[in-house]
């Protein structure tokens, strides 16, 4: 047994030592990036020339993989029928191996552990995986071709053919631009003028309003309780729509977001009235709950796209409700976006395109992102601990500076 790391001979010797000399491999990624299909191409050769066989399977979550790197697998596979790829489709839950086997005479090498099949994971990303050697047959070996011939049955993977491409690059396109907008709004973001004298003043104001800081002292221990209730929630989905499942919904919503026979163990006011039209769309309201905890452990934009999808298709959920689920999984990553913060960061200067209106199906991944980026530079002139600490001093802005003003 080996750990395989970046620093040494990297992850591109050690795939190439699983490969050599194999004439059976089993390859499953989560995703995969032109630079890594360009490589497992030419590793594959020898295999492919000696008579070997191949199966490999590519995760397609989040749109990662990309359509030409899929291309040039497909391009092999059309010309070797040894080599077979199976392309998975997204589901609940997410497809997130990095597995490499290799089945010689002289037995079998595996790697197990973080490298997908991108340029970054096979040289420059600090990156960490086990090589282990084993007799073939063995029950390491059994268990790897049993995966293997697992995720081949799975309703989950077809084989990748053209006309599978064709719809995956469909999908992954305009996810794609909308990164690329995310990208260059976030450079735009950059230059929006912070008005830092007035954000110190007012931070220590804030500081010495001992409400306010009563108020932070309860939030932490509340968001914990928050993110129990959404786990709640997010478990009703193993159980039929019952009456009794959809009274448990409506009471970990009110707990949630109501002060009228709830807890209101979120922060932000007045979303129940809104948001309690989801209970028209159990179903869809609970799904929104059991991605979001995923989804959490994505970077921001990808995150936000997965709930922002779900969202969008059930009435009278807003960016308030969907950015306070992410926050509450997630509070140093997701920020609660709603119009106590766009108005406290316009008092600061810090104002964005389409700021007028938070509108959910114009808030999309990109424009989240860059009113997080916003958020965050508050978050760091202040030095808050996370988004719900600088959520609170911005609730203040507008509750102190803003609203009595109007």
């Amino acid at each position: 047994m080996q750990l395989i790391t970046n620093d040494s001979a990297g992850h591109r010797a050690a795939i190439r030592d699983v490969f050599k000399a194999a004439h059976e491999v089993f390859v499953a990624v989560a995703f995969l990036k032109k630079e890594g299909a360009t490589y497992l191409c030419r590793e594959l050769g020898p295999l492919l020339k000696s008579e070997g066989r191949a199966r490999i399977f590519i995760g397609t979550d989040f749109y990662l993989t990309e359509p030409d790197a899929l291309q040039s697998l497909l391009d092999l596979a059309e010309a070797h029928d040894a080599l077979d790829v199976f392309l998975g489709a997204r589901k609940s839950s997410t497809f997130h191996p990095k597995t490499y086997a290799g089945f010689s005479r002289a037995g079998l090498r595996c790697l197990v552990g973080s490298a997908n099949l991108t340029g970054g994971a096979l040289g420059s990303n600090i990156e960490t995986s086990l090589r282990v050697d084993a007799a073939d047959p063995s029950p390491l070996a059994d268990q790897l071709r049993e995966m293997a011939v697992g995720l081949q049955k799975s309703p989950r993977f077809e084989l990748l053919t053209r006309q599978a491409l064709i719809r995956y690059r469909s999908s992954w396109k305009p996810v794609e631009l909308a990164r690329k907008a995310f990208e260059a709004e976030m450079e735009a973001a950059d230059e929006l003028p912070l008005d830092a004298d007035l954000l110190g003043g007012l931070y220590q104001e804030y500081r010495k309003d001992n409400a306010a800081q009563a108020e932070l002292a309860k939030r932490r221990p509340t968001r914990t309780e928050a993110r129990g209730v959404q786990r709640k929630i997010a478990a009703l989905h193993e159980a039929g729509l019952s009456s009794e499942v959809r009274s448990q919904l409506e009471s970990h919503l009110q707990d949630l977001m109501s002060g009228n026979g709830g807890r209101h163990l979120w922060p932000s006011d007045n979303i129940f009235r809104k948001a309690g039209e989801g209970l028209k769309h159990p179903r869809k309201m609970i799904d929104l709950f059991r991605e979001a905890e995923r989804a959490a452990k994505l970077s921001p934009a990808e995150g936000y796209a997965v709930v922002w999808e779900i969202a969008v298709q059930i009435p009278g959920v807003g960016i308030n409700l969907v950015s306070e689920v992410l926050s509450t999984y997630a509070p140093k990553r997701f920020a609660v976006v709603n119009k106590n913060t766009v108005s406290a960061l316009a008092k600061l200067g810090m104002r964005f395109k389409g700021s007028s209106s938070l509108y959910l199906p114009t808030i999309k991944p990109e424009r989240y992102a860059v009113i997080l980026g916003l958020i965050a530079s508050v978050r760091d002139r202040i030095g808050a601990a996370d988004f719900p600490e600088t959520d609170a001093f911005l609730n203040w802005i507008f509750q102190k500076k803003v609203r009595r003003t109007d």
